[in-house]
């Protein structure tokens, strides 16, 4: 347990990931070892957090979720994340969530994974809207976002400009459609999703985002050459 507090208190986010590794092979012989077990997991998510803090300031999740058409992310997603991973050096972002991918096998529910997810998910969003940008706000100022039955105004849904982190002149989206909370895709653990319609159009949920999380993390894309 000293190793963990040190290693917290010197905010060692690989001290604390090798720990993890070794304490969850240790499983079978170690005394308290679900006491030993959340003490690290913990303190491995208290130190990446304080290193995700500006990402989490920039509030890009929040920016994506029931506000980016899904159709849109749906279109774009495979060319952002080719960019994503084929970004040198590799973002810390990117490392990050590769790292909490690996605690979160590692845990296996042995722990709530609540802030495990929410912290994976924050890093997915801020490398889309770094990455993706460009790609899709040309997608998003086209005259329409889908069919002219079904349109969205995109003009008015500017989330993703770099030089507006804190989106000041966005103009939130109608939402029709009341919040619901949806089960996600990893041990029936609870998100709170958004499930916004703006004119007949699905928006971005949480839930869509973690499931990039988990698929691109599970099978990273393979990068051209």
């Amino acid at each position: 347990m000293f190793l963990i507090q040190l290693a917290k208190g010197t905010d060692d986010a690989e001290c604390l990931k090798v720990l993890c590794r070794k304490l969850r092979k240790a499983a079978n012989v170690l005394l308290h070892h679900h006491e030993v077990w959340i003490a690290v997991y913990d303190s491995y998510l208290s130190v990446v957090r304080k290193q995700l803090h500006p990402v989490i300031e920039g509030r890009s999740a929040t920016r994506i979720a029931s506000t980016l058409p899904k159709i849109v992310l749906d279109d774009n997603r495979n060319v952002i994340e080719q960019e994503m991973f084929a970004a040198v050096p590799k973002p810390q972002e990117l490392l990050i969530m590769q790292d909490l991918y690996e605690i979160k096998k590692l845990n296996s529910t042995f722990a709530p994974e609540n802030d495990i997810d929410e912290l994976m998910l924050q890093c997915y969003a801020a490398l889309f809207v770094r990455f993706g940008t460009d790609v899709v706000l040309t997608r998003l100022f086209q005259e329409r976002v889908v069919g002219s039955q079904n349109s969205v105004d995109a003009r008015r849904y500017n989330i993703l400009d770099r030089d507006d982190a804190d989106a000041a002149n966005v103009i939130a989206p109608p939402i029709t459609a009341g919040t619901t909370s949806n089960e996600d895709f990893t041990h029936g653990v609870q998100h709170e999703t958004s499930s916004g319609v703006v004119n007949g159009i699905p928006m971005t949920t949480t839930n869509d985002l973690l499931s990039r999380v988990f698929s691109v993390c599970r099978t990273p894309p393979v990068i051209k050459v």
